[in-house]
């Protein structure tokens, strides 16, 4: 009689390797609070396997300073691992985060205008702004949009009219 024995084994961690995603840097106003900061959710790890991975991802506040003016801080999004999944090697993601400085602002929104015959055309999702004193009909002005009720927003006074 011969005796044959089996032994299953449980399929091996996966171990990540690096961060496939990239992000663009974010700039914010002095007085953001770290809760409040737009950081993306989720990023793609590559693993031994061969497989990518989006993971859910929980940022760390690092030395971020809401108050500082013209800063760049990064941060490190740790991802959240699935069982199976391992992180020897701390591979995370990172953004930059840069608080502006006085005299800057983001807009909320821009355009241009022209009058003339493109007086009631719409340029809203222009990529340039275009700006002209010329003759009557060769007027372009550009116009922005400022979120007013944001603290610190503006290291100045001003007055609406």
């Amino acid at each position: 009689t011969y005796t044959a024995s089996f032994r299953v084994e449980e399929n091996a961690d996966v171990e990540l390797m690096k961060v496939v995603s990239s992000f663009e840097p974010i700039e914010v106003q002095p007085g953001t609070a770290f809760y409040e900061l737009p950081l993306p959710e989720t990023a793609v790890f590559a693993a031994g396997d061969g497989k990518e991975y989006t993971l859910d991802l929980i940022w760390s506040r690092g030395d971020y300073e809401a108050d500082a003016y013209n800063m760049t801080f990064v941060l490190t999004g740790e991802p959240v691992l699935p069982d199976g999944v391992l992180n020897s090697a701390g591979v995370g993601a990172k953004i930059e985060v840069k608080v502006l400085g006085p005299g800057e602002a983001l807009a909320a929104g821009d355009t241009y205008v022209n009058d003339g015959g493109k007086a009631n055309d719409n340029f809203g999702s222009a990529n340039t702004l275009h700006i002209k004193l010329d003759g009557s009909g060769y007027q372009r002005e550009a116009l922005f949009q400022f979120d007013i009720t944001r603290e610190n927003q503006f290291p100045f006074n001003f007055s609406l009219s």
